[in-house]
């Protein structure tokens, strides 16, 4: 028995070794999942991001950004050939790199590609848009602007890559967040929507919750289903998936991660937008209005209406929501504190304009775990334009700490989205933000700490400094003592990925 426990104390240190001497040895040991190729999962299309190094910071699915290129070829009527990539991607995802750079060489040697060299060579560029669709705040510098997942027709616009004769604009024309107090009223929904809109429509419906999206259309036979969780599931040769009402009604509850019977679904319609469908589907509004009761609805995980509604920018329905809740006791405390959060985060100005229309809320509430309010994630987050929008509140306290001492002018500093966004800064020490932080250090230093010209040129102009000499060991120094251990040292967070858009168009 003791030499059991010995050797299985050698083997479980010899592990660890490995992993100490080879670092890549548990990412290959993950790999062996790659040699297939009967199925492709979402790990898959992970790794070989990661392989094509497409892997943003913190990045744990790209659940969203495939269901965006899979809806807007699916709107462009290109979603045969998305297919057929998909198809292409798992039969060669275990020598993807292998077989690009071999095509790579090809094009070097101005050797002829057949169809299918064509097809592998396509590959990086859609997982690279996938990639892109992903995580628009992390390739804030490709969009020129910070977005969040929410920015729907931006995000359409970066990744359209389809080539149709009929090739048209698609984007969402329409949005509806349904609260479902059992899974008859979701069943009524789909029938519904499947009765308005029509097969020559070209409709992808982009669903999900705050934790997953997904997509699924209206199918000759019944719902055609993507979910990159569910690829190749009830065939080997088919990514999608076709099902009934009644089924999809039962995948969509366990896909989006529902136990019980309450439910919150956020739909998006993205299809060429004309006027006919926008009619059609406006009568959603009417069969599933916003009443006092299913407003107080949440799902498993705590979320309700109305910060799901903000989180996906459904305007008009977190416009009935807060109409509905005349009274600011009406509203629960924790659904308005993730709504202030869905609003600034992602830089929902109209919807920050109608909380701020809202008597009696507090502008400068804590909405997050670190304490920072409204104007301080705005500010971390380099939205411009809810900045300014919340500056125009009197009762918006410019300089706000949150739980470590950082004020919106530091935690602005301090992101990688600001470092060109003059006005910002400008509005933000206009509006009366103090350039030295809660100690009385100078804030002027953290920028140079994290190199934010924007900021320093900012903080010179409104009052100018003494010039702080530009040395590595001296500003750490400066730093540690006057603000502490909290702020991080500025990295790089942005990923190349400038050959999915260098690349010819599908």
């Amino acid at each position: 028995m003791i030499e059991v426990i010995i050797l299985l104390l050698i083997g479980a240190f010899a592990y660890l070794l490995t992993s100490l001497i080879f670092p890549g040895y548990p990412l290959f040991a993950r790999n062996k999942s790659l040699k297939g190729t009967d199925t492709l999962t979402h790990q898959d299309i992970l790794q070989l991001l990661q392989r094509l190094d497409y892997w943003p910071v913190e990045i744990d699915g790209v659940c969203h950004g495939f269901t965006l290129n899979w809806a807007l070829a699916a709107a462009n009527k290109s979603e045969d050939y998305f297919f057929s990539l998909l198809n292409t991607l798992k039969q060669h995802k275990a020598v993807l790199l292998d077989k690009s750079m071999a095509i790579s060489d090809k094009v070097k040697n101005h050797q002829a590609l057949n169809q299918n060299d064509r097809r592998i060579a396509e590959l990086p560029s859609l997982l690279g848009l996938i990639c892109l669709a992903q995580s628009p705040d992390v390739y804030h510098e490709v969009y020129n602007k910070p977005l969040a997942q929410s920015d729907i027709n931006a995000i359409l616009k970066m990744i359209r890559f389809q080539k149709t004769p009929e090739h048209k604009t698609a984007q969402c024309v329409y949005q509806k967040t349904l609260p479902c107090a059992s899974k008859a009223k979701l069943y009524e929904y789909l029938q519904q929507t499947r009765l308005l809109v029509r097969l020559e429509d070209h409709v992808a419906i982009v669903a999900g919750s705050e934790e997953h999206s997904l997509g699924f259309r209206v199918h000759p036979n019944g719902w055609l289903f993507m979910d990159i969780n569910n690829l190749y599931k009830q065939s080997k040769d088919y990514p999608q998936q076709i099902l009934s009402t009644s089924a999809l009604t039962e995948r969509l509850y366990e896909t989006l991660f529902e136990k019980g019977d309450h439910f919150i679904l956020s739909t998006c319609f993205i299809a060429n937008r004309h006027a006919s469908l926008l009619h059609r589907l406006k009568k959603l509004d009417l069969m599933f209005p916003v009443t006092k009761k299913n407003m107080a609805i949440t799902n498993s995980r705590g979320y309700g209406l109305l910060p799901i509604a903000a989180q996906s920018n459904d305007i008009p329905t977190v416009r009935e929501v807060l109409t509905l809740g005349s009274q600011p006791t009406a509203l629960d405390k924790t659904q308005l504190r993730r709504t202030f959060y869905y609003a600034a985060a992602y830089n929902h100005v109209a919807i920050l304009n109608m909380l701020r229309q809202k008597t009696g809320l507090d502008m400068n509430s804590p909405c997050d775990s670190d304490q920072n309010s409204m104007l301080c994630l705005a500010c971390r987050e380099g939205h411009t334009e809810a900045v300014m929008e919340l500056l125009d509140d009197p009762r918006v306290n410019v300089n706000y700490a949150n739980k470590e001492g950082q004020t919106p002018l530091m935690l602005a500093c301090t992101s990688e989205c600001t470092t060109t966004n003059w006005d910002l800064f400008s509005a933000l020490l206009k509006r009366g933000a103090n350039p030295l932080s809660p100690e009385g250090k100078p804030i002027l230093a953290l920028a140079m700490v994290y190199n934010n010209e924007a900021a320093i040129n900012a903080i010179n102009a409104f009052q100018p400094s003494p010039t702080i000499k530009d040395d590595d060991s001296i500003l750490k120094r400066c730093l540690t003592k006057a603000y502490g251990h909290f702020f991080p040292a500025p990295i790089s967070l942005q990923p190349q990925v400038s050959s999915p858009m260098d690349k010819p168009s599908i």
